[in-house]
């Protein structure tokens, strides 16, 4: 999340799950598909916590203000469309609802949500999700801590654990967010700030400080195009040295030069205006191609000035597929993240 105060300072709230305490390097070889469905695959939430900063250091209407119209939308449902649709064809491979492996319908935890008469909802059918109204009402009647300690937290360990999870009440305790100085770079006439690792903040920057280098209209649309593609690939090259500044040693010296104007001119240098070339070239430490369709974006502004552009994610759709029986939370699948092939090349607190 990345917060401009009225005044124009810039921070940014790093509330990303990490991996429970009895987490290991090894926990998934073997066994990728623990790391995408069940109690193993879930990080411990953050997103709370960091909606508390925010609220504490920003906010102006109650907690409670706050957190009711979204407690309204869920008990009182919304109509489905067409991308929820596609979302839940997807998430279930497709396959006939007859089918048992179809979770939505078979599972009596998310159909009670996704599949109330036995059948997967349809378009502009309503769809209602009363549990986790109550949750998000607990949670504004008594603060974020009634996620993290007591029955919701007692319920969220339980779930987890019969599905073969590690995670512990102290792991719920125990989360801390991490306020991190923005990233930033000048582009033209325009300060631009992003979130520094470990979100890719600092990838786009990279893509746009290289850019800046070549002069305003030097070039044709397709000699440009085919420039910020290339500055792109090396962006994403670096990428993939990236991680979580909590446990990797050297990456704020690192993103600092990937900021820096020696960087920026060094890749325009190895930039070809006629040609690209194979992956080696743009020196990866890994290779990695990661789909998380259960990310969603949201960024806004007050009157006074106040900015916030905030990512959210449960990874994959209907993250681990694993809903929590009595408060309607749909877990994450996180750890996916920091299990995938090149995993030592990115995040290892996910």
């Amino acid at each position: 999340m990345l917060i401009r105060s009225p005044n124009g300072t810039y921070e940014a709230i790093d509330f990303r799950e990490t991996a429970p305490q009895a987490a290991f390097e090894d926990m998934y070889k073997n066994n990728e598909q623990a790391s995408l469905t069940g109690g193993l695959a879930s990080g411990v939430p953050g997103e709370l916590r960091g909606l508390q900063y925010l609220h504490e250091n920003y906010g102006k209407l109650s907690w409670a203000d706050v957190l009711a119209p979204g407690a309204k939308l869920a008990r009182e449902g919304w109509l489905v469309n067409e991308d929820l649709v596609k979302y839940m064809k997807s998430a279930t491979n497709n396959v006939p609802e007859s089918n048992t492996t179809n979770f939505l319908v078979h599972d009596p935890q998310w159909a009670m949500d996704f599949a109330p008469k036995g059948r997967l909802l349809k378009i502009n059918e309503t769809i209602t999700r009363k549990r986790y109204a109550a949750t998000i009402e607990t949670i504004a009647q008594h603060g974020p801590d009634a996620f993290y300690t007591g029955p919701i937290a007692d319920a969220t360990i339980r779930a987890l654990r019969a599905k073969n999870g590690t995670m512990t009440m102290d792991d719920l305790k125990n989360y801390t967010i991490a306020r991190r100085p923005a990233a930033s770079i000048t582009y033209g006439d325009f300060k631009l700030s992003s979130v520094p690792a470990p979100s890719s903040g600092n990838v786009m920057l990279a893509v746009l400080k290289t850019m800046s280098g070549y002069a305003a209209h030097e070039a044709g649309v397709n000699t440009t195009t085919h420039r910020l593609d290339e500055a792109m690939r090396f962006a994403y090259g670096q990428r993939s040295k990236l991680g979580d500044p909590s446990f990797v040693e050297g990456l704020d010296t690192f993103q600092e030069q990937m900021l820096s104007d020696e960087t920026a001119a060094e890749i325009r240098g190895k930039i070809s205006d006629t040609k690209a070339y194979e992956v080696p070239y743009y020196q990866p430490e890994g290779l990695e191609s990661l789909d998380t369709p259960g990310t969603s974006h949201i960024s806004t502004a007050d009157k006074d000035g106040l900015a916030v552009s905030l990512t959210t994610t449960v990874n994959l759709l209907f993250g681990s597929k694993l809903v929590v029986p009595e408060t309607g939370v749909i877990m994450n699948n996180e750890m996916n993240v920091s299990s995938s092939l090149f995993a030592h090349f990115l995040l290892p607190t996910l």
